[in-house]
């Protein structure tokens, strides 16, 4: 036999180790939630206000697929058998053995009719996904419970009471309790499933549910030992409680508040069998329908609630996370941004000494100029950069001329005048540049329009133009060159004010002697 064949003929009896485990382990799960269950079953009836059997037997088909029919099938013939031996005297064995196939047959059925409706009607993947689709699951379920329910009020009406004088009610209490074991074990059990890490009791929640335990084990007890409180006190209390189930939802995880519920809905469970609180009444079969009812809506409901707050959490975590990547991401953009922009930077003092220090001043003046007009932080941000890269242009011109002492001639300025072009050419095809591209192109614009490169004037002109103008101007006037001295800054200062209105913004000029005065 070739390796591979052992491989499978070993995976296949793994396979049915598994199998033959799943199927005693439900089984026994089944025949011990039914036995509980017959606490809730009618008088005189084998119909159950809350059937558990029914939600473990749904949910493992759910889980494990179609094969683990037998164990339920086999779960509810015995159970079956076993309480109508106990509940009926007057019919055979052969009948009670009829019946008990039967109603297994139901039982099984429902769980393998709910699977197909499922998975044909709804998507539904073994978890819960979003409201729309959940609600149309809920409605196939209450279709495949319906059929079941249908079979064994039928059979119970025919075979047992041999009649159909309590029909409706037993089709009434089966098909909602088989619904009620349904959505009190499958929201709960796929919501566990679907947590990433296994469940473990955080040290802070026990305190806490001890607290809770004690309130309701207090509401018993006053409940039991009928002490002078009227039960419509006893009820008050008892929807009281139902705000910590509220509370439970946001504060707890997915099971420690199935704990609590668990926990609430054995108080309200043992009142009811003892004749008080909100769902006692005079007929212990309406009082228990009324019971179910109250567990269907409470378990719908925390179920959903708590797993849309859980999505929350996960999607929010999720945006979190992205937004700390893409930050990352962002900032060695910008890093590598920076360090580009300052090895042009380099690149242009070598080609030119006279930038050298010239470019970082522009930029660090317009950054306070533009803090001054109180713009925005992201347009500081571009008046900086655009600052610090407006000469740019310049490596295009030859040193000759960029270096000559004299004065150029006017071939000469008109190549001088091509670096605000030639600037916009090399950043314009940067998306994240382009608009510090359009300031560097415009910063030799006038206020009375006979600037360059377009002539523009007035307010066509870009505010972060304008304001890398007024200190480049400032900046030259301040610095020594071959062909004139350094002015003072009174001379600055008259000089700008004479050029307000005619090369620079008459809104700048000010703030633009503000900060000049300011640096003495």
């Amino acid at each position: 036999m070739s390796g591979s064949g052992i491989l499978g003929e070993k995976n296949e009896i793994k396979e049915k180790k598994l199998m033959l485990k799943i199927f005693f382990i439900l089984l026994i799960f089944y025949l011990v939630s039914a036995r509980i269950g017959m606490y809730f079953a009618l008088e005189g009836t084998i119909a159950s206000v809350i059937w558990i059997p029914s939600g473990i037997g749904f949910t493992a088909i759910i889980l494990y697929g179609y094969r683990v029919w037998p164990s339920l099938f086999l779960g509810a013939f015995l159970i079956n058998l076993y309480m109508m031996i106990n509940l009926f005297d007057q019919k055979g064995i052969v009948v009670y053995i009829l019946i008990a196939l039967i109603i297994a047959i139901g039982n099984t059925s429902e769980a393998i009719i709910g699977k197909v409706l499922l998975n044909r009607f709804s998507g539904f993947k073994n978890k819960f996904q979003d409201t729309k689709r959940n609600l149309k699951s809920l409605f196939l379920i209450m279709i495949a419970v319906f059929i079941a329910s249908l079979i064994g009020a039928v059979c119970n009406s025919i075979l047992i009471n041999g009649s159909f004088e309590q029909f409706f009610q037993i089709l009434y209490t089966w098909w909602f309790g088989d619904f009620a074991g349904i959505i009190l074990v499958l929201p709960l059990t796929l919501l566990y499933k679907s947590q990433e890490e296994k469940y473990s009791f955080k040290m802070r929640a026990i305190p806490e549910m001890m607290f809770f335990f004690f309130i309701y084990t207090l509401l018993i007890v006053i409940a039991l030992l009928k002490f002078e409180i009227s039960k419509i006190n006893i009820t008050v209390y008892f929807y009281f409680l139902i705000f910590f189930v509220i509370w439970a939802l946001f504060r707890y995880t997915i099971v420690e508040m199935s704990i609590i519920i668990l926990i609430f809905l054995s108080a309200a469970s043992y009142a009811t069998l003892h004749n008080f609180g909100p769902f006692a009444s005079d007929n212990l079969n309406d009082s228990l329908i009324a019971l179910q009812g109250f567990v269907v809506l409470l378990v719908m409901f925390s179920s959903y609630i708590k797993y849309t707050i859980e999505e929350q959490k996960k999607q929010q975590l999720i945006i979190e996370e992205n937004y700390r990547r893409l930050k990352a991401f962002s900032d060695i953009q910008d890093k590598m941004q920076r360090e580009l922009i300052l090895a042009m930077i380099n690149i242009l003092e070598v080609h030119d000494p006279y930038t050298k220090g010239h470019s970082q001043n522009v930029a660090d003046m317009s950054k306070k100029l533009a803090e001054k007009l109180e713009l925005s932080e992201f347009e500081i941000n571009q008046a900086y950069w655009a600052g610090l890269i407006h000469d740019i242009g310049k490596i295009l011109i030859p040193k000759n001329i960029l270096n000559k002492p004299g004065k150029l001639t006017e071939e000469e300025f008109t190549i001088v005048k091509d670096h605000p072009t030639s600037a916009k050419i090399f950043l314009s095809n940067s998306k994240e540049l382009d608009d510090i591209a359009r300031y560097i192109y415009h910063h030799h614009e006038r206020w009375d329009g006979k600037g360059y490169p377009d002539g523009i004037k007035g307010k066509d002109i870009p505010l972060i133009s304008q304001v890398i103008s007024i200190v480049d101007a400032f900046d030259a006037m301040t610095s020594e060159r071959k062909y004139r001295k350094c002015l003072t800054r009174e001379e600055v200062i008259a000089e700008m004010k004479t050029c307000s209105g005619k090369q620079f913004s008459p809104e700048l000029v000010e703030p633009m002697v503000e900060i000049i005065n300011e640096r003495v």
